[in-house]
């Protein structure tokens, strides 16, 4: 989906700025767990409150002409789904997968992003229906 919308470039131009914020949002929620604020609903919570930053990442890193391309092709694909979720839930993907491969050789790092793609997939490619857990 980068290739389709042509945000690979912004994206690694924006790298620092992106993985800061979705480390501080994965940070918030751990810090709310660790003082009992926060029950359940974590890995809700954080892709809440991350996919509308993705989407912005969509909006912007993407021209119009690429962004109508990539939302025709999910048209074509899940007619009834709303494309710009979509696209932005496989641009998260692709963001999680950049995030693990850049903290190679980090493994503090690395396991911050191991546990988001945890929160994500449990989310966006759910196993079984997901559940407020977690």
């Amino acid at each position: 989906m980068v290739d389709k919308l042509e945000i690979g470039g912004f994206i690694e131009d924006h790298w620092e700025d992106i993985e800061k914020r979705v480390l501080d949002v994965e940070r918030r929620i751990e810090e709310a767990k660790q003082k009992g604020k926060l029950e359940t609903g974590g890995n809700v919570i954080f892709v809440a409150e991350c996919l509308p930053f993705v989407a912005g990442i969509v909006h912007v890193g993407s021209n119009l002409d690429k962004f109508r391309v990539a939302k025709r092709w999910i048209d074509a694909e899940l007619p009834n789904a709303d494309a710009v979720s979509v696209l932005s839930a496989l641009t998260f993907l692709y963001l999680v997968m950049e995030g693990k491969k850049k903290a190679e050789g980090d493994q503090e790092k690395l396991e911050k992003w191991e546990k988001i793609q945890c929160r994500v997939d449990s989310l966006l490619l759910p196993q079984k229906p997901p559940t407020a857990a977690a």
